[in-house]
């Protein structure tokens, strides 16, 4: 069952969780950020699943973690990685509870955890809502901010991004474009969301992008 509150989480935390360093549900670390839960919380491993595949989620997750900790950044983040998972191979044996599992896809992530009592992963949002998985808030600043499409809309607007105003209710949409310096630019000209700061930002947060022929008759791009 869903706990509730929900799971909280912080920067650190977190990162340490994926790094192997924090290897149980009652681990200090957790029991502080969640002391409504501390009766309920299992004295129970902790199991780390990743993406087997090679993925962009991975490089978000990874790239966000990185910003939040300068040891997962050197251990994992850039450290050489041995294959299509982005994440190394040669010092898990040694860390985490027991092992990190690998999966292929977001809905093989989404099914491990929701079939192993205590494992934790990551997957696109649209994967945990179709798997109605539990997930963990993260605090921003004294917030605990729920993963969710607003939430990472104001990550990307807080980085500069231009959002229709009537998608954040504020009106319709001028027609043609419209300019802004968009920050976090990084060698492949797109733009970096992740390690958002604001109060309602989700910072873990990407971007999917959509390539579409101009064109084509209406009955054509239906879904």
């Amino acid at each position: 069952p869903r706990p509730s509150p929900p799971l909280r989480l912080d920067r650190l935390t977190l990162a340490r969780v994926f790094r192997g360093d924090i290897v149980n549900w009652r681990d200090p670390a957790i029991l502080a950020l969640n002391p409504a839960l501390r009766a309920d919380m299992p004295d129970a491993c902790i199991q780390v699943v990743a993406r087997g595949d090679s993925s962009g989620t991975t490089e978000i997750f990874k790239k966000a973690l990185s910003s939040f900790d300068p040891v997962f950044m050197q251990a994992i983040g850039t450290a050489p990685t041995g294959g299509p998972s982005g994440w190394p191979t040669t010092f898990i044996p040694n860390l985490y509870c027991r092992g990190i599992e690998f999966r292929d896809g977001n809905q093989g992530v989404a099914a491990y955890v929701l079939n192993t009592p205590g494992a934790i992963g990551y997957a696109s949002l649209g994967t945990a809502d179709y798997f109605d998985l539990q997930r963990a808030w993260m605090m921003q600043g004294q917030n605990a901010v729920e993963p969710t499409a607003e939430s990472a809309m104001y990550a990307a607007l807080e980085k500069g991004l231009v959002v229709a105003e009537d998608e954040i209710g504020g009106g319709s949409q001028q027609s043609g474009s419209q300019e802004c310096e968009v920050a976090g630019i990084n060698n492949n000209f797109t733009p970096e969301i992740t390690d958002s700061r604001g109060m309602l930002s989700w910072p873990i947060s990407g971007l999917t992008y959509l390539i579409i022929r101009t064109g084509c008759p209406n009955t054509r791009l239906r879904l």
